[in-house]
Protein backbone atom coordinates (compact mmCIF):
# COMPACT_ATOMS: atom_id res chain seq x y z
CA UNK A 1 0.00 0.00 0.00
CA UNK A 2 1.12 3.46 -1.07
CA UNK A 3 1.27 6.39 1.98
CA UNK A 4 0.98 10.00 1.18
CA UNK A 5 1.79 12.64 3.80
CA UNK A 6 -0.49 12.73 6.79
CA UNK A 7 -1.72 16.80 5.39
CA UNK A 8 -2.55 15.59 2.18
CA UNK A 9 -6.67 15.43 2.12
CA UNK A 10 -7.69 11.73 0.51
CA UNK A 11 -10.57 10.43 -0.45
CA UNK A 12 -12.39 6.88 -1.05
CA UNK A 13 -10.04 4.02 -1.94
CA UNK A 14 -6.92 6.47 -0.73
CA UNK A 15 -7.24 8.45 -4.10
CA UNK A 16 -5.61 11.96 -3.36
CA UNK A 17 -8.65 14.46 -3.39
CA UNK A 18 -7.92 17.91 -5.67
CA UNK A 19 -9.00 20.63 -7.42
CA UNK A 20 -10.32 19.29 -10.69
CA UNK A 21 -9.64 22.56 -12.34
CA UNK A 22 -6.10 22.61 -11.55
CA UNK A 23 -5.34 19.32 -9.63
CA UNK A 24 -3.87 20.95 -6.79
CA UNK A 25 -4.43 18.90 -3.86
CA UNK A 26 -4.89 20.37 -0.45
CA UNK A 27 -1.12 20.97 -0.03
CA UNK A 28 -0.60 24.20 -1.90
CA UNK A 29 1.93 24.19 -4.93
CA UNK A 30 1.35 19.95 -5.05
CA UNK A 31 -0.46 18.37 -7.95
CA UNK A 32 -1.60 14.86 -8.68
CA UNK A 33 -3.02 13.53 -11.35
CA UNK A 34 -3.97 9.56 -12.67
CA UNK A 35 -4.73 7.01 -10.97
CA UNK A 36 -3.71 8.75 -7.86
CA UNK A 37 -6.58 11.06 -8.39
CA UNK A 38 -9.58 8.80 -10.27
CA UNK A 39 -8.34 5.49 -9.17
CA UNK A 40 -7.98 3.32 -12.23
CA UNK A 41 -8.93 4.50 -15.17
CA UNK A 42 -8.15 4.56 -18.93
CA UNK A 43 -5.28 5.92 -20.30
CA UNK A 44 -7.31 8.91 -21.98
CA UNK A 45 -8.87 10.08 -19.11
CA UNK A 46 -4.87 10.05 -17.55
CA UNK A 47 -3.94 12.10 -20.36
CA UNK A 48 -6.40 14.60 -19.39
CA UNK A 49 -5.86 15.02 -16.23
CA UNK A 50 -2.28 15.07 -16.54
CA UNK A 51 -2.65 18.39 -18.98
CA UNK A 52 -5.47 19.90 -16.61
CA UNK A 53 -2.22 19.21 -13.82
CA UNK A 54 0.23 21.04 -16.21
CA UNK A 55 -1.48 23.84 -16.90
CA UNK A 56 -2.37 24.42 -12.63
CA UNK A 57 1.70 24.14 -12.13
CA UNK A 58 1.96 26.51 -15.03
CA UNK A 59 -0.71 28.81 -13.88
CA UNK A 60 0.64 28.42 -10.32
CA UNK A 61 4.45 29.21 -10.81
CA UNK A 62 3.43 32.20 -13.03
CA UNK A 63 1.36 33.69 -10.16
CA UNK A 64 3.69 32.63 -7.55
Amino acid sequence: TESFPVEIATGKESTILVNPMTMETSIPGVFAAGDNVSGPATVPDAIIAARRAVRGIDKYIKTS
